[in-house]
This record gives structure tokens, sequence and C-alpha cells, in this order.
């Protein structure tokens, strides 16, 4: 872990006790190698964004904050292209420990709105494919 940053330029040496509050241990939940992490993405993603928030108002980051503001605005590009795949919303459901309670308490009313819609697309299209197979094996023991 990071516990100082030092030289950010070549002429000019800082020092200070800039702490990365968990940031490279949010980049280490995405890389689990024995347990499924899919539905830690969103929560990380989130998390990971309000830190670098955090460290780009920190008044000793001044010189740091294009570049932080440049990382957050590259962390939502990915945040957001979550919105064209249910997978994440979906893991999170079905996960026992977590079902719908994360978005319950970190999600705006729309935001919640907006996930159970995904839930509710998603299983409408796996109860056709599911009925339409079941009218197919019907159909093909009674012939």
């Amino acid at each position: 872990m990071c516990q100082t940053l030092t030289k950010i330029s070549p002429h000019m040496q800082v020092t200070s006790s800039w702490n990365l509050n968990g940031t490279l241990e949010t980049q280490e939940a995405f890389s689990a190698e024995y347990y499924p992490t899919v539905w830690w993405i969103l929560p990380l993603y989130e998390d990971f964004i309000a830190k670098w928030h955090s460290f780009a108002a920190d008044p000793k980051m001044m010189i740091l904050q294009p570049a932080l503001e440049a990382g957050i605005k590259s962390l939502k590009k990915y945040y957001n292209k979550t919105d064209n795949s249910p997978v994440h919303i979906v893991s999170m459901y079905l996960n026992p420990c977590v079902k719908d309670e994360y978005f319950k308490v970190a999600w705006s009313d729309n935001g919640q709105r907006q996930d159970c819609l995904v839930m509710e697309q998603v299983f409408n299209k796996y109860e056709k494919l599911y009925k339409s197979q079941q009218a197919a094996d019907l159909s093909s023991s009674a012939g």
C-alpha cells in the first residue's frame, strides 16, 4: 500500500500522508481467482468512484486533481457500460447474501425501479424460453 506520495513532477517535491484508502483492495477484489466476483462490480465501481472524488476534493491533492478527474471520467465511462448488460444486476439478485438489499441502500428510487425492470425483463425472457422448451418436449414425447 502506498503510504506516501512523493515527486509529482521533476521540479516539485510533495510529501503527503495520502493513504489510498482501499483502492488497491478494490482492484484486487475484481481479480479474485477462487470465487465469483461479477456481483461485486457495481458496488466496487461506485465505491472506487466515491473514493476518487474524495481524493480530488482534498486540498493536498490539488496538483493531482486533473488526473483524478480524468480517472473518474474513465471509471464512469465503464460503469455506464454496465447499463447495456443485465448481468451485474441479475448476479446481485441471485446472490443470497445481497439480493435487492444493495439497491435499496445505495440506489435512488429511480435506480431501484430500473433494477426491478431489468429483473422482470430477464425473467420474462427466460420464462418464455422455458415454456417453449416444455411445449417442445411435450410434443416430441407425445408423437
